[in-house]
C-alpha cells in the first residue's frame, strides 16, 4: 500500500507541470500497464504476508515437533533404564533359583544313603509287625 502512495506521488510530481520542465504523458496502454504492474504489486505483497504466516506457523510446529522429540528421548532414556534393571533382578533370581535346586539336589551318595535309611528302617518295621504276628498266632 504504501509503495502504491508512492508511486501515485511520484506520478503527480513527474506529471505537474510545475516541478518538471515537460509534460510526461500516458498512453492509455502504458498507464494500464502502470495500473496492472501496481496491482500485481499488490497482490504480491499480500502473498508475502501469507507465506510469513506459513513460515512462522512451521517455525512453531517445527519447535512444538522438537520438544516432544526430546521428551521421547527422555523416556526412552527411562524405559532403557528400566529395562536393565528388570534384567539384574531376572539374572538375580535365576541365580537364587539354581542356588536353591543345587542344595535341595544333594549329591548321589547322600541321597542314596537317605534312601537305603529309609528302606532298612521300613524293612526292620516289617519284620518287626511280621514277628508280632507270628507270635500272636
Amino acid at each position: 500500500m504504501n509503495s502504491f502512495i508512492v508511486l501515485i506521488f511520484a506520478v503527480l510530481i513527474l506529471v505537474n507541470p510545475v516541478f518538471a520542465e515537460e509534460d510526461i504523458k500516458f498512453t492509455e496502454k502504458e498507464a494500464g500497464r502502470l495500473i496492472v504492474e501496481i496491482e500485481q504489486g499488490e497482490i504480491c505483497k499480500d502473498i508475502l504476508k501469507n507465506k510469513n504466516v506459513v513460515i512462522d506457523n512451521i517455525t512453531k510446529q517445527t519447535e512444538n515437533y522438537q520438544e516432544q522429540l526430546k521428551i521421547c528421548i527422555e523416556k526412552n532414556i527411562i524405559y532403557e533404564e528400566k529395562s536393565k534393571s528388570q534384567e539384574i533382578v531376572i539374572k538375580t533370581q535365576e541365580e537364587e533359583y539354581q542356588r536353591i535346586i543345587d542344595e535341595t539336589k544333594g549329591s548321589f551318595w547322600s541321597r542314596l544313603k537317605h534312601n537305603m535309611g529309609i528302606f532298612t528302617a521300613g524293612s526292620l518295621t516289617g519284620i518287626l509287625i511280621l514277628g508280632l504276628v507270628i507270635i500272636a498266632l
